[in-house]
């Protein structure tokens, strides 16, 4: 299925026969990326490097993107994986790269939360699953709404 290699995702027969309408494929495969509502890995990133620096002691606006890392107090970072709820790479090779500001260290964390091969966006996933629906079905995309059901208002068979 294409939207499964797009999003590299597995849809299983049970899953894709109760996926009636682009509106539901779109919200199932926002579900599987792990794309909040309004959200993104950069904030879910900044968030959490935010909280642990606030409970370390530093003032909430004195956190900004370009701020040096160096100008914070001792911070126990591997607790950023709890605040996350994901495992990072804090590996030698994670810290290798050596990041001098928040945006460096933001940067670093988005890239190993789920779904970060690709930072899909909701407007991404739906945009791309028009192009798809249309692609597949023949039928122009200002034609495709959330609502419409592939069999009757589309012609899937």
């Amino acid at each position: 299925m294409a939207v499964e290699s797009e999003f590299k995702l597995s849809i299983s027969n049970e899953q894709a026969g109760a996926l009636n309408t682009p509106g539901q494929v779109d919200h199932f495969v926002c579900q599987q990326l792990q794309i909040q509502p309004q959200s993104c890995a950069s904030q879910t990133a900044f968030q959490a490097i935010r909280q642990l620096l606030m409970e370390a002691g530093v003032s909430r606006h004195h956190i900004t993107l370009e701020r040096p890392l160096g100008g914070f107090p001792r911070v126990p970072w591997r607790d950023l994986e709890d605040r996350l709820g994901q495992r990072l790479r804090t590996s030698r090779s994670f810290w290798a790269c050596k990041p001098q500001t928040v945006r460096e260290l933001v940067i670093l964390v988005r890239e190993q939360l789920p779904g970060s091969d690709r930072h899909w966006t909701r407007p991404q996933v739906w945009e791309r699953l028009l192009e798809i629906i249309s692609e597949q079905l023949g039928v122009p995309k200002p034609l495709i709404g959330r609502d419409s059901d592939f069999v009757y208002d589309l012609g899937a068979c």
